[in-house]
């Protein structure tokens, strides 16, 4: 298990480097993951995402998170709009508790 994690950790690396769009979007994400692994994979993508089907896009979206906390420069704008609000949503928890 631990080849297969480290294995999508250099795609998912890849691909959040070279492709910005894929930083904010993990269904793009998941299809550029595909089409690393198989060119022929791009029609699942395509698929998956119209039917609904369910996927192990999460094991995509984990490795994404992991690679961003330990590389900010991978991180997208969505990921600086939720941690500058962050405080936001830490006084709205504190206010609700009282």
């Amino acid at each position: 298990m631990k080849r297969k994690l480290k294995h999508t950790e250099v795609k998912v690396n890849d691909i959040l480097a070279n492709n910005p769009d894929t930083r904010d979007d993990d269904n793009l994400l998941l299809g550029e993951y595909l089409k690393a692994i198989n060119p022929n994979y791009a029609f699942v993508a395509k698929e998956i995402f119209d039917k609904k089907i369910a996927t192990t896009f999460k094991t995509v979206e984990r490795t994404r998170r992991k690679l961003q906390e330990k590389n900010p420069e991978l991180r997208g704008e969505s990921w600086k709009k939720r941690h500058l609000a962050q405080e936001d949503y830490v006084q709205y928890a504190l206010e609700i508790e009282h």
